[in-house]
C-alpha cells in the first residue's frame, strides 16, 4: 500500500482479517504533488521511523510481522538525493525486522 493505510482508514481491518502478506511504503505527500518541492531534513531517519510506527500499527491490528514487507519509496516524494541516500542505507532498514522491498517511481 503506498500510504501504508493511511489514506483510507478501513484498509487496515480488511488487509489484517485477509491474513495476506502486506507491503508498507513511504510517500511523502500524494501522488498528484509530491514531487513538487520534497523536503527532508534527515530522509533515512525520517523513513525508519515512520515505517517503524506503520509496522507497530499493522502489528496492533494482528498483522504478523513475517507477513510484513516495508518500502522506502524511492521516488515517491523523494529527490534524487534522497533516492541516493536511501539505497545507500537500505542496510539500516533490516533492523526494521521485516523483509524490504524496493519499487521505483521515476
Amino acid at each position: 500500500d503506498v500510504s501504508a493505510f493511511s489514506h483510507d482508514e478501513r484498509s487496515l481491518s480488511v488487509a489484517a482479517s485477509s491474513n495476506a502478506p502486506v507491503c508498507l511504503m513511504h510517500m511523502q505527500g500524494i501522488p498528484e504533488t509530491m514531487q513538487a518541492n520534497p523536503e527532508y531534513n534527515d530522509v533515512v531517519s525520517e523513513v525508519y521511523a515512520y515505517l517503524k510506527e506503520r509496522i507497530q500499527m499493522c502489528i496492533d491490528a494482528g498483522i504478523t510481522k513475517d507477513s510484513i514487507y516495508c518500502d522506502v519509496g524511492i521516488g515517491f516524494g523523494k529527490t534524487l538525493e534522497h533516492n541516493i541516500a536511501l539505497l545507500q542505507n537500505l542496510s539500516t532498514f533490516k533492523s526494521l525486522g521485516t523483509k524490504i522491498h524496493t519499487s521505483c517511481n521515476f
